[in-house]
């Protein structure tokens, strides 16, 4: 009896290892085949239909996109919608083809971007821009690659220009400016 117990003991590990070994190759052959796979064997992480909700220095953030990529410390962002509304009636909506944050520098990068920022007293203005570069630390968007500002007063273009979170631009190149003086 005592060595039927034991083949009994050792078919049942031997069904279980290959049970194990059978799940284990299954599942890096589904691994395999994720579209977008780094070919390195990078690990990618898809994340479809994705809402986000963020608040940061009192303003509560919501980020929408159809397609997010994770690699690494590298988010990756498609046909981004950026949705921000702060205290007293301030806010900002932003949509941008492309978008990279890096989770470790704590840097983000918005690619062929548009957008409008709205504050306190009702004024707003809209941004066209290339990209834009934010860095954590920094109250500020940093538009690079051509931009243009406009408003109910006027509209300016240039290459590079600095929005920070008060609401002041500051131009860093040549521009073309067209603005309404009050009398």
């Amino acid at each position: 009896m005592r060595g039927r117990g034991y083949l009994f003991g050792a078919l049942f590990l031997l069904g279980v290892g290959t049970m194990i070994w059978l799940m284990a190759r299954d599942i890096r052959q589904a691994i395999s085949v994720i579209p977008g796979r780094d070919p390195e064997g990078g690990t990618l992480i898809q994340m479809r239909h994705t809402k986000i909700h963020k608040t940061l220095s009192e303003d509560s953030w919501i980020v929408e996109a159809p397609l997010l990529e994770k690699e690494g410390d590298l988010l990756r962002g498609y046909s981004l919608d950026l949705r921000m509304k702060g205290v007293g009636g301030r806010g900002a909506s932003f949509f941008a083809e492309k978008g990279t944050v890096d989770l470790e520098r704590g840097k983000a990068r918005l690619f062929d971007f548009r957008g409008s920022l709205w504050g306190e007293e009702g004024g707003s203005f809209d941004i066209v821009a290339s990209q834009g570069f934010w860095e954590e630390g920094k109250d500020a968007l940093f538009l690079e690659g051509g931009f243009v500002i406009s408003s109910d007063r006027g509209i300016a273009r240039g290459d590079e220009a600095v929005l920070h979170q008060d609401r002041t631009v500051e131009i860093r190149t040549k521009a073309v400016l067209e603005w309404e003086v009050p009398e």
